[in-house]
């Protein structure tokens, strides 16, 4: 979800996180009040379809950050920093799921992603390496998984190879390692060839559009041979959506290279830590019904509920990520918070029976707004205070 703190600045990543995290909200926000309007309406449904692409735009934004920064050496302490950070992404997503032990959702799978490309990195793996990898995750996907699973009926494999469902895990590897696979081709590119956005869009603004157009026309073709096309991507992956999320992929990344030409790109911009903190903020939103109002009988009071959802956490998690860095904690006062977090789980899984679901969604919101600090620092850094090794910043 986020690069790190010294990482390449290519400003239409941050303009194309922002569409992520726009469609992240408004699905969310637009599924639970179509929930209480149960009212047909096209466009509303049309709009959560696209916006069920995010998961799409944030792991390709992922991997284009990583591979910015490509060439940066390894520091000390690196790898226990990359560990502790994986560890709050994932107790983040307990806290908020606490009802189950264990589950591979959207944090986890970010953890998981961070962990992946940080090994391609340092081991230093070529570019068609790793578009040979995503080749073969494709393959296992929509070709020989079956076969395989048959072969190998093991829990790994099964999620590996993403052909059948797992409990509790709604992103299997194959097909969804391939966006940051291919995030990290694209933005090791970019930093080689030093591009702009202009010189994005002039460079492969023709490759966007046949992409676009390969996307639409595949549509048609299976659409003429089949007779229907499967749009499905829960727990499993279905061929035809994957294809169309290469379409709208391409054309996302193009139109955030475009807006970024723009004075106003600031709009839709926003930076990793922010982004995160979206997560806490939009859930905790939707969980304590803050738009009841838009349970009417009128179809537009709805989509006007989606936009003030999607405004409010946008423009909360810009302030709250902006006080966060202005608010400087020393290093006990961070490992606290991420100590505080990791107890916080255990007395969830305890004592939850026992909470009002007030106090659970705001206990659930504090203290994953609270672990978020582990992203403002190094936290190699902050465990050397208390003696055991030195770690130095990447140069």
């Amino acid at each position: 979800m986020s690069a790190q703190s010294n990482a390449v600045r290519f400003h239409a990543l941050d303009i194309l996180r922002g569409f992520a995290v726009i469609m992240m909200v408004a699905n969310h926000a637009g599924l639970e009040l179509l929930n209480l309007t149960e009212t047909d309406n096209s466009v509303a449904d049309a709009g959560l379809f696209l916006s069920s692409f995010a998961p799409v735009l944030f792991f390709f934004v992922t991997g284009v950050g990583y591979g910015l920064n490509h060439h940066k050496a390894t520091a000390t302490g690196y790898w226990l920093d990359l560990l502790v950070k994986a560890s709050v992404l994932v107790v983040m997503e307990r806290i908020a799921h606490f009802d189950a032990l264990w589950g591979i959702d959207f944090l986890t799978f970010i953890a998981i992603i961070t962990i992946v490309l940080s090994v391609l990195r340092y081991l230093r793996v070529s570019s068609w390496t790793i578009l040979a990898a995503a080749a073969c995750l494709f393959v296992f996907r929509y070709a020989l998984g079956s076969r395989i699973q048959q072969l190998l009926p093991l829990t790994f494999i099964t999620w590996l190879l993403g052909v059948q469902a797992i409990d509790h895990v709604s992103y299997p590897a194959s097909p969804w390692l391939i966006y940051p696979l291919l995030g990290y081709v694209i933005g090791r590119q970019i930093h080689q060839q030093r591009m702009t956005s202009r010189q994005l869009l002039i460079r492969y603004g023709g490759m966007v559009a046949s992409v676009a157009l390969a996307g639409v026309t595949t549509m048609f073709a299976v659409v003429w041979l089949k007779g229907q096309f499967v749009l499905f991507r829960w727990t499993t992956v279905s061929l035809d959506y994957f294809l169309l999320s290469l379409t709208v992929l391409a054309v996302s990344f193009a139109l955030a290279a475009a807006w970024d030409l723009l004075k106003g790109r600031q709009v839709f911009s926003i930076e990793g830590i922010a982004s995160l903190l979206v997560v806490p903020i939009h859930y905790f939103i939707l969980k304590t019904n803050w738009f009841r109002w838009a349970d009417a009988n009128d179809s537009g009071l709805p989509l006007l509920g989606v936009l003030a959802v999607v405004v409010v956490s946008f423009v909360s998690a810009q302030l709250l990520s902006a006080m966060m860095k202005r608010v400087r904690m020393n290093s006990n006062q961070i490992l606290t918070c991420i100590v505080i977090g990791f107890a916080a789980l255990v007395c969830l899984y305890l004592f939850h029976p026992r909470m009002t679901s007030w106090s659970v969604d705001v206990a659930v919101f504090l203290m994953q707004t609270a672990m978020s600090y582990a992203f403002l620092t190094r936290p190699s850094q902050v465990l050397s205070s208390f003696g055991g090794f030195q770690s130095r910043q990447v140069n």
